[in-house]
């Protein structure tokens, strides 16, 4: 996720597979890469193949700025849709991602240096199953370690990602991201809800 100067900032026109130069890279990439650090872009795989409705509070550390939003996810087969508010209940942006099609709305409040693919990159990172975000990582030259308590994705063997999980599992945990490269962090609070 990526309030934190990637996590959720959206810019307003939906996803085209347009090469850009994003505020943060020193490299092109295209729209529904995540960018992981200035010089790496990662196209995320399609959602995991589960069926998945999670509710989560996320609170983000950047540049001596705190930022909170509470998010639902909603994820089929098929199908990833996210919506998160503000903690004044504004909407600051949904995503929906269908057919390896990525869509957005944003507000026009948010930063312009957070993009959506950043957003699901560190949500996968976070919460997909190893064997799902592991080849998508490989194939852009990151590698992810499981460690006893978490992840960390290395790129050139520097550590550009350290994720720590709480007591739990899957999608019900509590977890800390930290952006190394970016230099920001991000707490989640995430519990499946019942269906």
């Amino acid at each position: 996720m990526k309030v934190f100067s990637r996590f959720f900032p959206l810019t307003a026109l939906a996803l085209c597979g347009c090469v850009t130069q994003a505020p943060n890279a020193s490299i092109a990439i295209q729209d529904n890469e995540a960018l992981l650090a200035p010089d790496v872009a990662c196209a995320m795989p399609p959602p995991t193949g589960s069926n998945v409705s999670a509710a989560q509070t996320i609170v983000a550390h950047f540049r001596g700025q705190t930022y909170s939003f509470e998010a639902q996810i909603q994820e089929t087969p098929d199908e990833f849709d996210l919506v998160a508010l503000d903690n004044l209940g504004r909407r600051a942006m949904s995503v929906k991602w269908r057919g390896g099609h990525m869509d957005y709305t944003r507000a026009d409040w948010l930063p312009a240096a957070v993009r959506p693919a950043d957003m699901l990159g560190d949500i996968a990172i976070v919460f997909w199953p190893t064997g799902t975000i592991r080849p998508a990582l490989a194939a852009c030259g990151a590698a992810l370690i499981e460690t006893s308590n978490g992840r960390v994705v290395k790129v050139r063997d520097r550590d550009v990602i350290d994720v720590t999980y709480e007591h739990g599992d899957g999608w019900n945990r509590a977890a800390h991201l930290r952006n190394l490269a970016f230099g920001f962090s991000v707490d989640v609070q995430s519990a499946e809800i019942a269906q």
